[in-house]
């Protein structure tokens, strides 16, 4: 097994890697493919502009769902070269820099933690467009809803056609709502986890097994969007809904569990 490709924050942001399709060896060996430079993910709008426009009304963005990402608009308005290590001490700093947080700031907290929650290749396009972050973060959110509710949401445990409707239809909405290119990005930067997590198992299947199964069904969910005929403006979720469940149904999916699945307790 070949070492994981490694990328760091500042080379991305410094977008000195051109976004590529995973070759077909990587993606047999789980490994997570270049993540695209920063002007081939950049999205014009701040987050009030993505609030406000009705091309993103179907995503019912809260204020609290955009409260990191405008913070970090903030941050970057005032220090627009801050790193993304500085950026994160600044998200510390004004919230409890590693003091017992107070009933009143559970919020701030949860905005720490949402943050931590996302690998370093995820931070750098954060701080790189907070508004696409929001974007994809409610995208994230409705493929969950999607998944729970679906043909395959009684499915329990990571590597069921549960797990890999959930990566293919967030990335079937990633592309609706931003772009197809940015959908890869956003994608690859999610799976650019540590060494230490490669080497752990999920549900009876190596972490690095499960990696190589996302990155395949992220791009399947990817390939039920086409940049020449479908649209935001009338391409509905049921349209990609119904597109990446016929993907599945017709074996294009990696799976490795089987239907009734059930995780041990």
């Amino acid at each position: 097994m070949r070492k994981l490709f490694k990328i760091s924050a500042n080379t991305i942001i410094a977008g000195a890697i051109a976004c590529s399709v995973v070759p077909a060896a990587s993606a047999a060996e789980g490994q997570a493919a270049p993540v695209a430079s920063q002007a081939e993910v950049k999205f014009d709008l701040t987050v009030d502009q993505v609030m406000a426009d009705p091309k993103y009304k179907d995503l019912n963005i809260t204020a609290e769902d955009a409260r990191l990402y405008k913070k970090i608009e903030l941050i970057k308005k005032s220090a627009p070269t801050a790193s993304v290590s500085e950026v994160s001490e600044k998200l510390r700093q004004d919230h409890f820099d590693g003091q017992k947080v107070a009933p009143s700031a559970l919020s701030d907290y949860e905005i720490i933690k949402q943050w931590n929650e996302l690998t370093l290749a995820e931070q750098a396009l954060v701080v790189t467009s907070p508004a696409a972050a929001l974007v994809v973060n409610e995208c994230r959110k409705k493929a969950v809803i999607y998944s729970d509710n679906g043909k395959y949401g009684y499915m329990h445990g990571n590597g069921t056609k549960k797990d890999a409707f959930r990566h293919a239809i967030w990335n079937a909405l990633m592309c609706k709502y931003i772009s197809k290119m940015s959908a890869d990005a956003w994608a690859t930067a999610h799976e650019q986890k540590s060494e230490a997590y490669f080497n752990e198992y999920t549900d009876g299947v190596s972490n690095r097994e499960h990696t190589r199964m996302d990155l395949h069904n992220n791009q399947k969910g990817r390939d039920t969007w086409s940049v020449l005929t479908d649209s935001i403006f009338w391409t509905s979720d049921e349209d990609l809904i119904n597109r990446v469940s016929q993907k599945i149904d017709n074996g294009e999916m990696i799976v490795f569990l089987p239907d009734y699945y059930r995780p041990a307790n």
